[in-house]
């Protein structure tokens, strides 16, 4: 059966996993991992492609790779056989380094991609490799650092806020809870569904029992500013507060996905889950949400 060819576009981002001949170590020595890094970097100047995340194994490694104009079959043959020609030289041997065929699987631009940095950054550590997420070979060092010249960190730091040091903070909760038991996976039939931690809900829960168009009414109410005026953005902080109240509190009660909370207020999924995970992560914007919840529940026993 001939194999299907690589899905190539502008911006396709692919979770790339590619194992040893054999089930061998392709990786014998922290020279080799050296040498793998100084290969992606020479590469990724080369042939203009984004890394999003790495973890070098023993007997494999994984990629998060964004490409651009180039596919990413060219971009992937040229760093497995540089670095397959350097390892049969430095080993004295011959042949296959690499099974033949890496696995690269197409990931969309949403919250998926976090399920995928948080798989490959605890993947050493459920294999052994490293007692803690500290460890030496992959990105995840980069992302506490906030800046690299191998890793784009920025476009997932976004996700967790837009000051980068508070990005880097939600980042570490994010990663505290690395027990993964396999790999994600994307549902065929729901395309790159998201997989995030579960809502921390409070003592009150999270059910507010009203429609999109009444929660917006009531929190329009609640702070004293137009229906009209929450749809629109604004930097005004009136505005931004009931914005950020209702986004969190309809996505987090499940009245509206991602998807429907950006098109209801005109912004990207991304700055929707920028901002869901501020709250989320942010202890004081949680109380500010419970009480915020409270005080709609209230008004609308009023209401009644």
């Amino acid at each position: 059966m001939a194999r299907k060819p690589r899905i190539h576009y502008h911006g396709a981002i692919n979770h790339i996993i590619a194992r040893g001949n054999n089930r061998e170590n392709i990786f014998c020595k922290n020279d080799d991992k050296a040498k793998y890094l100084d290969l992606l970097k020479k590469y990724k100047d080369k042939y203009d492609f984004l890394i999003y995340a790495y973890a070098l194994m023993d007997n494999h490694l994984h990629l998060l790779i964004e490409v651009r104009d180039n596919p990413l079959s060219g971009i992937m043959q040229g760093i497995q056989l540089s670095y397959t020609q350097y390892f049969n030289k430095n080993y004295g041997r011959v042949g296959h380094v690499f099974q033949q065929r890496y696995k690269a699987v197409l990931c969309g631009k949403d919250d998926y991609l976090l399920t995928l940095i948080k798989y490959i950054h605890a993947n050493p550590v459920k294999a052994g490799l490293s007692p803690s997420l500290d460890y030496k070979w992959s990105s995840h060092r980069d992302y506490i650092r906030a800046e690299s010249d191998l890793v784009s960190t920025e476009f997932i730091l976004n996700y967790f806020g837009n000051e980068p040091h508070k990005a880097v903070q939600n980042y570490l909760q994010f990663m505290q809870n690395t027990q993964e038991e396999d790999m994600p996976k994307s549902n065929p039939a729901i395309l790159y569904q998201p997989v995030l931690p579960k809502i921390k809900k409070s003592s009150n829960g999270l059910n507010i029992g009203v429609s999109p168009e009444e929660l917006l009414t009531l929190i329009a109410k609640k702070i004293n500013i137009s229906e009209e005026m929450v749809l629109k953005k604004s930097k005004l902080p009136k505005i931004a507060r009931a914005r950020r109240n209702f986004l969190y509190l309809a996505v987090s009660s499940g009245l509206l996905t991602r998807s429907r909370a950006a098109e209801f207020l005109g912004i990207s999924q991304s700055a929707v889950t920028r901002t869901f995970n501020e709250i989320e992560y942010n202890e004081k914007f949680r109380v500010e949400m419970e009480e915020c919840l409270k005080k709609i529940k209230d008004g609308k026993k009023v209401t009644k």
